[in-house]
């Protein structure tokens, strides 16, 4: 379902471009969407969930690693050897999903699907996201500060993520102390799943308004065969991590999962934040993390398959 809207979403960004124009020259609609999407990430999550986690500490540990350790070096690697010569602003991206948290939807649906533990993936990906409030814009300043890249300051990042992310999480928690009922729950994991689209259309909207997006796709090849080799070797350095740690059938599938798959709900808002002025840049981005998300998919669930068998 999420692939389907995701590719409706960039269709009608692609026909009708303007109206999405307009809304990013607003300057308003994206930092609401985002305040809207966490204010229900808040409201439906369940600090519970962390506890689980603890109880499973060497599983855990080692999936966080993965994902704001190893996942990070892969990234820089990934792109300080294509950078020699490619355009490093159309692979910027890499850095990105390299450093965001694990996704809250899709890899604990792909968890349980394929035989793994997954409550053990909900406990890792809420701790992610919680997190990577803190250390994803630590590792990108590491990033982006070491590669000379303007961008905006870390302080504005930090404030911006406060205001627009954990005030409403924060709101969403203690609102839902009082307001807990099932049909409610349903309808901010709703907002939570769907808030991203919104985003994503203004995002290239703006783009296509402008007359860019076709350049960016021309140039694609090598932010795709760049995806390619970021899930591959997240995967085998996973595996490693799950043989050496001698993890369950179970756990190997948890880790896979988690580990390879990255958000767009941090990962967006991120990137508008940190280049508010860069349509290109953020295109650039956006468009990586779209790649990534559709050839993560694709690639760890015929892993995941293999591992089964």
């Amino acid at each position: 379902m999420f692939l389907i809207i995701l590719f409706i979403t960039i269709i009608i960004s692609l026909v009708f471009p303007q109206p999405g124009n307009i809304m990013h020259q607003m300057g308003f609609i994206s930092p609401l969407c985002i305040f809207i999407m966490y204010f229900a990430l808040g409201f439906s999550a369940e600090f519970k969930s962390i506890k689980l986690a603890l109880k499973k500490i060497k599983t855990t540990i080692v999936i966080q690693i993965a994902i704001f350790v190893i996942a990070p070096l892969i990234a820089l690697l990934l792109y300080s050897i294509f950078s020699q010569f490619v355009d490093p602003k159309s692979i910027i991206g890499i850095l990105f999903i390299g450093a965001v948290p694990t996704t809250m939807t899709s890899c604990i649906m792909l968890t349980r699907q394929y035989g793994g533990d997954d409550i053990l993936a909900l406990c890792n990906a809420m701790l992610s996201q919680i997190l990577g409030v803190i250390i994803t814009p630590l590792i990108l300043l590491f990033f982006l500060q070491s590669n000379y890249i303007n961008v905006a300051s870390f302080s504005s990042v930090i404030n911006k993520l406060f205001v627009q992310v954990m005030i409403p999480f924060i709101m969403g928690q203690i609102l839902s102390q009082f307001y807990n009922s099932d049909k409610i729950i349903q309808i901010a994991k709703k907002i939570t799943f769907y808030g991203i689209f919104p985003l994503i259309y203004i995002s290239v909207a703006q783009v296509v308004a402008k007359g860019n997006f076709k350049n960016i796709l021309l140039n694609g090849y090598y932010p795709i065969i760049i995806c390619i080799l970021f899930a591959i070797f997240q995967i085998l350095v996973t595996q490693l991590l799950g043989k050496g740690f001698n993890f369950s059938r179970k756990e190997k599938i948890t880790l896979l999962f988690t580990a390879a798959q990255k958000t767009m709900g941090l990962g967006i808002p991120l990137v508008l934040m940190y280049f508010p002025n860069n349509s290109e840049y953020s295109t650039n981005i956006i468009f990586m993390f779209l790649i990534y998300y559709i050839l993560s998919l694709l690639i760890v669930s015929s892993y995941a398959k293999f591992l089964n068998k």
